[in-house]
């Protein structure tokens, strides 16, 4: 322990010494015989060299941190875990809609979107990357959005189970009417199992939002979240 102490010792005050130096002769044979002392060599080193190692890592660690949270997850993150994080981010353009985002390490897998009007929070442009489907990530995703609107006191949570795909560039695909018919059942079991039930007293309720939001579409499938806990209407 003494030695390790003088080690440091020697090490400080060659700092001092080279700090306050006027000439570049001593300053460098004063390292040299800094070098070649023992107790430099077996104590001094090795343990600088390793706490040197341990702060790079460290460094390396947040650097790689606040770029993957910067610079590839938009927004404010709500939930991580493992490589899977969830961001939001408020658009005030498009009727102060929410934007809901799934990122698996630094890529885009998902999205979902929340249009709040009154009580109500209209959940629309749900969707996941083919690729990235099966896996249970829509319902993760579905789920951690329900959960961050209930923490925020939002009761009224509707959504139509409306089809839809979206080509590698997030552009629309038509689909034929089977193909609609087809994902449409598959849509109705996936909102069952999360909690939405279908409701066909919404049908008109969701056209006058449609017309008063400017979305030009006719619902055909709405359905409300069965907050077990909540006693208010929708509207």
């Amino acid at each position: 322990m003494k030695a390790k102490i003088m080690s440091l010792l020697l090490l400080l005050n060659f700092a001092f010494a080279n700090c306050y130096s006027t000439s570049v002769a001593p300053t460098f044979n004063y390292y040299k015989n800094l070098l070649n002392n023992s107790c430099i060599k077996k104590y001094c080193i090795p343990v600088i060299s390793t706490i040197l190692l341990y702060y790079s890592i460290k460094k390396l660690k947040q650097i790689y941190s606040k770029n993957y949270k910067s610079n590839h997850v938009d927004g404010e993150v709500i939930f991580q875990q493992n490589d899977l994080v969830i961001s939001k981010s408020v658009c005030t353009r498009y009727n102060d809609t929410t934007f809901y985002q799934l990122f698996r390490r630094s890529l885009k897998i998902g999205k979902i979107a929340v249009i709040k009007n009154g009580y109500t929070c209209l959940i629309t442009n749900f969707y996941i990357n083919p690729k990235h489907r099966n896996q249970g990530l829509g319902k993760l995703l579905l789920n951690q959005l329900i959960n961050h609107l209930l923490k925020n006191n939002e009761q009224n949570i509707i959504l139509e189970a409306g089809p839809f795909e979206l080509d590698d560039h997030e552009k629309e695909i038509e689909l034929t009417e089977s193909e609609k018919s087809e994902k449409l059942e598959i849509l109705k079991k996936f909102y069952n199992n999360c909690g939405f039930k279908y409701s066909e007293n919404l049908i008109i309720k969701m056209n006058l939002l449609y017309r008063s939001l400017g979305i030009h579409a006719q619902c055909k499938y709405p359905m409300i979240y069965q907050n077990l806990n909540s006693h208010s209407s929708f509207f």
